[in-house]
């Protein structure tokens, strides 16, 4: 048994070389000089990568590892042949993943899969040029995967007792539980944990993954409608802004940021009194704040929301990008921004870890520190509630957190008290009312807990240096009247505070969308990012002419917003684009309309070829 499992061992050594070779090679090649030499980005890409190796050569050869503990198939010269080619399979997989991103600055996934049923054949054929200089090498691999099957399992003697079965076979129920999760953590192992080792940086996560356990792993991509499915061209320029271009009348730039994203906060309740003391506070600090709620989330999830903020990318056609084939694309964070303007960058999160794959998306955008505040909570059990730690608990731990710091930052702190079923908070544990009602207690809850943390910030010496912004991640998953309404079902409020400033007599679009913020932050830092997304635009206006262009997606309808009380609304799946196609006698609306259209396509565009910046 013992000669067995070394010859299998040896197998496995053989793929994880082909894939370490293959990764050099790689890192070698598309390495952009500009980048620096920094020894961790590298060595943390070739060390995590062994864990996807690994889960895609458990999956490979499985079948042949229960096969091969019988001696009959052991011996056959057919069945290792058949092994030598499977395995073989694996290095074409390397190759093919090599040559695919040389063409298409991309990792392999499902579009590499639809390049050989026809729906993107033009990939293969562009892809085959680069196979036939490389037939000679395939045909040498071969040989010598063929050499060592052949010396390990037909020459060598490696019979073992029948009552070894079970032992046997119970390695490789480990190994399939290895092979499936990725090693023993809470979550399955997925392509989009490479940004999790790479600091953001999409060249080191793309260093880090395996294209087999892409191909495994990742999913078939969102569903874009047929009328956009052929789109060619991009419709929007690059985004370019240089400093003094547009300038803030404020009396001096804030150091910080501070976003804090409140969990499923409406504007509905602002409007009517279910925010009593954050209202209070704010009239008490009028001179210093910008507010609206007039302004909408452009996705229905919260990772939405990040990608918005963190990314200027929004969510539309219900396409989790974080979760789609897209999470390959080359695409920067704020995070990446603050580290070269010398800032440090955090995430505080009252969630355990992992809470939809917010570890994952705050590295991407470039945040280098993501703490769970649940995970290192040991304090009144009381104080966590279903999906968390309670929201006094993170404002706490945070401004301890902040307080420690010495750099300029840019930080976020995420709730979860708000989030349904909107119960278990501590001024209404048992959570025996309505849906409704027990919403309106948890937005209370939050009230106060946010008060009190502006309270208790406002005595520590980065308080008057930071901006805040305060947002809803969406609209509450709520059955109520209210919240059903199309003009309600995205609205959600933002605040922009900055006790150190003139803030309150800067013109604000009262009108917006998440996909907004991040320039309006970047033009009040006085930072202009040399790469940054074509969508939203800066909510600071310095004429009296507000006009905007805002829609957005969400349950699986596209929203264009005339005006608060007039939105027009579609099905993503409608072939026939009904408002984006329609005449309307208002030229402004038909003006809005083609700008919504335009911007739906160049979106289309700029994923499916990865060209978020050119």
């Amino acid at each position: 048994m013992k000669s067995l499992i070394k010859s299998i061992f040896l197998v496995f050594t053989l793929g994880l070389l082909s894939t370490f070779l293959f990764r050099i090679i790689f890192y070698f090649t598309f390495k952009n000089p500009n980048l620096k030499n920094e020894f961790s980005l590298p060595f943390f890409a070739f060390i995590h990568g062994i864990r996807f190796d690994l889960s895609a050569l458990i999956f490979l050869n499985l079948i042949f590892l229960v096969f091969v503990y019988f001696k009959r198939f052991r011996i056959q010269k057919l069945f290792l042949n058949l092994w030598a080619i499977t395995n073989l399979f694996y290095v074409f997989i390397l190759i093919s993943d090599f040559t695919y991103y040389s063409l298409y600055s991309s990792k392999l996934g499902w579009d590499f899969l639809a390049a050989f049923n026809g729906l993107t054949f033009k990939i293969f054929i562009s892809m085959s040029y680069q196979f036939i200089i490389l037939i000679p090498v395939l045909f040498l691999v071969f040989f010598i995967y063929r050499l060592i099957f052949f010396k390990l399992f037909l020459t060598n003697k490696v019979n073992f007792k029948v009552s070894n079965f079970p032992i046997y076979f119970l390695i490789l129920i480990i190994l399939c539980f290895i092979g499936y999760r990725g090693g023993f953590q809470k979550r399955v192992l997925s392509p989009q944990h490479t940004w999790l080792y790479s600091n953001g940086n999409s060249f080191y996560a793309t260093l880090t993954s395996n294209p087999l356990h892409n191909l495994m792993r990742s999913k078939k991509g969102a569903t874009i409608p047929e009328t956009y499915k052929n789109v060619t061209q991009s419709y929007l320029p690059q985004w370019s802004m240089k400093s003094g271009q547009m300038q803030v009348m404020v009396s001096k730039k804030p150091k910080n940021t501070l976003f804090i994203f409140i969990e499923s906060l409406s504007s509905y309740p602002f409007e009517k009194d279910h925010l009593p003391k954050l209202k209070s506070w704010f009239k008490d600090n009028k001179k210093d704040i910008q507010f609206s709620s007039d302004f909408y989330a452009n996705g229905s999830l919260s990772k939405d929301a990040l990608l918005s903020v963190f990314f200027g990318f929004p969510s539309y056609f219900n396409i989790h990008y974080f979760e789609s084939k897209y999470s390959k694309n080359n695409i920067d964070g704020i995070g990446q921004i603050a580290k070269k303007n010398k800032m440090d960058t955090f995430f505080l999160h009252a969630a355990p870890a992992g809470t939809q794959f917010f570890d994952v998306i705050s590295k991407a955008a470039g945040f280098e520190n993501y703490i769970s505040i649940h995970d290192q909570f040991k304090g009144d059990p009381r104080l966590k509630g279903t999906w968390g730690v309670h929201d006094e608990v993170l404002y706490d731990e945070s401004n301890k957190y902040i307080s420690n710091l010495k750099k300029p930052f840019i930080g976020t702190l995420f709730t979860t008290s708000t989030h349904t079923p909107f119960r278990g908070t501590p001024n209404n544990p048992s959570g025996e009312g309505s849906e409704e009602s027990n919403y309106f207690l948890a937005l209370q809850y939050a009230d106060k807990a946010l008060v009190d943390f502006f309270n208790e910030a406002s005595k520590k010496s980065w308080f008057k240096d930071t901006l805040f912004v305060v947002t809803g991640d969406h609209s509450p998953p709520l059955s109520a009247d209210w919240n059903r309404k199309v003009e309600e079902l995205s609205r959600i409020p933002v605040l922009f505070f900055w006790p150190n400033s003139n803030l309150g007599e800067v013109k604000f679009k009262k009108l917006g969308r998440h996909v907004d913020i991040p320039k309006t932050v970047f033009q009040l830092l006085d930072i202009y990012p040399e790469h940054w997304t074509p969508y939203g635009e800066s909510l600071i206006v310095s004429t009296n002419n507000q006009d905007t262009n805002v829609f957005y997606t969400n349950s699986n309808t596209i929203n264009l917003v005339l005006d608060p009380k007039r939105i027009l609304s579609q099905s993503i799946y409608d072939k026939d684009t009904k408002f984006l196609n329609e005449e309307l006698k208002n030229q402004k609306n038909e003006l809005q309309i083609q700008k919504a259209n335009l911007e739906l396509k160049d979106y289309v565009f700029r994923l499916e070829k990865n060209s978020i910046y050119k």
